[in-house]
């Protein structure tokens, strides 16, 4: 799919996402499948989501970023969608972009692209 220019978090969208809106986050995830699937909007705001190959870890990517995650899923959170509790700690988390044209992003059997930035969760 491709996301409109803008600043993102890019990691465990558990991070990023308001803390009083998680649990509506996460049945938007799951949506009665206990596998989960990729999602791409929320709350009518446009971002990316999925799950990683084997569950929780650090991941590393092309960026020579860390991503770390906690809940399992990687993700491109736009700065709308942004808790306040946590902001000042993105980047320890995950990283924080400005994507400075439309991009786009994937995940392929464990695998993310985002942009121009991979990030492998699986073997």
């Amino acid at each position: 799919m491709k996301l409109p220019k803008g600043t993102y978090f890019v990691g465990d969208p558990c991070y990023a996402i308001a803390e009083k809106k998680w649990d509506k986050f996460v049945d938007a995830i799951y949506d009665g499948d206990p596998k989960g699937h990729e999602l791409n909007e929320f709350e009518g705001v446009p971002l990316f989501c999925a799950g990683t190959a084997f569950g929780d870890g650090c991941f590393e990517g092309t960026d020579k970023e860390v991503y770390g995650v906690d809940a399992g899923l990687i993700g491109c959170v736009p700065k709308k969608l942004f808790g306040s509790k946590l902001v000042k700690r993105l980047n320890e988390l995950g990283h924080v972009y400005t994507f400075k044209h439309d991009f786009q992003v994937f995940e392929d059997q464990g695998t993310f692209y985002i942009d121009d930035i991979v990030i492998k969760t699986g073997d």
